[in-house]
């Protein structure tokens, strides 16, 4: 095939206590062929102390985020192995964390800034990330690419962990995230490669 006719998939990373479900209208306006979720969020207080993540740099914390970042080198692995799949990667808030480790070319949405990201958006009134220079700025805050469900779900399990409100206005800009990582996939297919990639062992 030519690259033109290749097929296109978004590989997702979500932010912290968000799901592959969360994100289905910015997924559905990506025009991707298909998508992968790296699903790795504990959806529970008690899985969240379990593996220590509520402690964000602690041992513990620090040795689950190195093996799930294993496991996220090896998804993106046999997804990238496909000679004619085109990979498109899309990193929110905590998610970004695997993508910096990895050193993956991405669209990056409320997250610390990396160097690899290919596309920076950030949402203008954002109450968590710290602020950067981004080639988009849309009118929403930190949970803008996800459904209000999702937003105020977050919101209570933030509360359940004990961690400071989250006090912003949601802003549904699922749809207008999704055209971007659409537009991302039209980007020449060197800036979309994992060049950039760390071999994770």
């Amino acid at each position: 095939r030519t690259e033109n006719r290749m097929q296109v998939v978004l590989f997702l990373l979500p932010g912290f206590g968000l799901h592959d479900e969360d994100y289905s209208r910015l997924i559905a306006s990506s025009g991707v062929d298909s998508h992968v979720t790296f699903d790795v969020w504990p959806r529970t207080v008690e899985e969240v102390e379990r593996t220590g993540i509520n402690r964000w740099d602690s041992p513990k914390a620090n040795a689950w985020k190195a093996a799930k970042t294993r496991e996220c080198a090896s998804r993106l692995q046999e997804l990238t192995d496909a000679e004619d799949t085109r990979v498109v990667v899309f990193a929110h808030s905590a998610g970004v964390e695997f993508a910096r480790r990895l050193r993956l070319p991405c669209v990056c949405f409320g997250g610390k800034p990396i160097e690899t990201s290919v596309v920076r958006i950030r949402g203008s009134y954002d109450a968590i990330a710290e602020p950067c220079e981004a080639d988009t700025i849309i009118d929403c805050g930190h949970f803008g690419c996800v459904s209000k469900e999702a937003y105020h779900r977050a919101c209570e399990f933030q509360n359940a962990l004990g961690k400071p409100p989250l006090l912003e206005q949601h802003k549904d800009q699922s749809a207008e995230v999704g055209s971007i990582v659409a537009r991302a996939a039209l980007l020449p297919h060197s800036a979309l490669q994992r060049n950039h990639l760390v071999r994770v062992c």
